[in-house]
């Protein structure tokens, strides 16, 4: 059975289901190769001495063509159990679709079947695992991090009803 990362929300290129060969199918210049042994950086919470694939998150959002209105990337997990709320503006350079590791789909007990790394970002419980679904929206939606609100700098005042 292929697994899929779904893609949708204010999209102008339509829902998209983007399998682990569709993402190796981009340009080699949207991939990422990671892992210090292979020649790419260390990345928190990934087992290390193997090589990961990753693909550049830029590449994801020129392909699914995001509408104007687009400010605000929900990040969901395949079980719905977690999920990140986060401004399109501070994704469109850094973050990373994890789908590989030594040439195989990415395993569960490294976050697959695909896992959003934010190299850097201030919040890393936003790096959700078990990633199934990426919304493109024009606000804040669901949001299931511990460190989220006003005080953490993670979200508006209100997302889910919490303010």
């Amino acid at each position: 059975m292929s697994v899929s990362l779904r893609v949708d929300g204010l999209v102008g290129s339509g829902e998209k289901h983007l399998s682990r060969e569709d993402c190796r199918a981009f340009d080699a210049a949207h991939q990422v190769e990671l892992g210090p042994e292979h020649g790419g950086p260390a990345v928190p919470g990934l087992p290390a001495g193997r090589a990961y694939r990753a693909l550049r998150f830029a590449a994801l959002m020129e392909a699914s063509e995001p509408d104007l209105d687009a400010r605000w990337v929900v990040f969901e997990s395949t079980d719905g159990e977690r999920a990140a709320s986060l401004p399109l503006e501070e994704l469109a350079l850094d973050a990373w679709i994890v789908y590989e590791c030594d040439g195989e789909p990415l395993g569960e007990e490294a976050g697959g079947p695909f896992r959003l790394v934010i190299p850097g970002y201030r919040d890393p419980a936003a790096e959700v695992t078990g990633l199934g679904r990426v919304e493109f929206a024009d606000a804040p939606g669901r949001d299931t991090r511990h460190s989220r609100g006003p005080e953490s700098g993670n979200v508006p005042e209100a997302v889910d009803g919490v303010g």
